[in-house]
């Protein structure tokens, strides 16, 4: 596992397939971040565009890695199935290892003190947004989609779907929560039930992915 982690990691930054969407979220939470005002706010922003970010990370992470590659690394792996498992691990990793940055740009701005609470809350929406783009990137990359322009129209499709229906679980939602004023005990269950349900649908998602793509390759 440990192999595959730093194999896909290696892989994505000397090709440079991680750069271009961590440049444009840190260029989109340094620019659209507002000064003096709640941190909150701020960070329900960052959960929504880590939607996106992460979904292309995801695309950019399976569709860079040629058949050749990926078989042979399969093969080293234990099979189709665990190999790409891994690697969507690999992106979710590199999806989230944007929220630190988020998190403390967001603390440097906020009008007035941010309880640790409240800063847990954040964390939160963000793995959510991490966890459901992957799950977006993994049922548009190849071999399922094999073009890269349809991949993109059905992921752009189901990224503003989740974003800009009201109350729709689990993004959507989410920052809801975390844009209240206060959040009360249910709202934290609610939060927290809502985190679970996302991680293990995200797991059987790729799971069903994976093993759709090895029958098509």
């Amino acid at each position: 596992m440990g192999s595959v982690l730093r194999y896909t990691a290696s892989r994505c930054a000397l090709s440079q397939v991680w750069v271009p969407p961590w440049l444009v979220y840190l260029l989109i939470v340094a620019i659209a971040y507002p000064p003096n005002t709640p941190a909150l706010g701020s960070l329900s922003l960052g959960a929504i565009v880590l939607l996106p970010i992460s979904a292309w990370l995801c695309l950019a992470t399976l569709n860079s890695e040629s058949e050749q590659q990926s078989a042979s690394m399969a093969a080293l792996a234990g099979g189709v199935v665990t190999y790409r498992m891994l690697v969507l691990v690999s992106a979710l990793c590199a999806a989230l290892a944007l929220v630190p940055f988020s998190i403390l740009y967001a603390l440097l701005h906020n009008a007035g003190p941010l309880p640790v609470g409240d800063v847990v809350a954040a964390v939160l929406p963000h793995g959510v947004s991490a966890a459901v783009g992957t799950t977006i990137g993994a049922l548009v990359a190849r071999p399922l989609i094999a073009r890269v322009g349809f991949a993109l129209v059905w992921s752009c499709l189901l990224v503003v779907a989740l974003i800009a229906i009201p109350h729709l679980p689990p993004v959507r939602l989410m920052v809801e929560l975390l844009e209240s004023a206060h959040l009360h005990a249910g709202d934290v269950i609610v939060s927290g039930a809502t985190t679970a349900a996302t991680l293990v649908g995200a797991a059987i998602v790729w799971w069903a992915s994976a093993t759709f793509s090895r029958r098509r390759t």
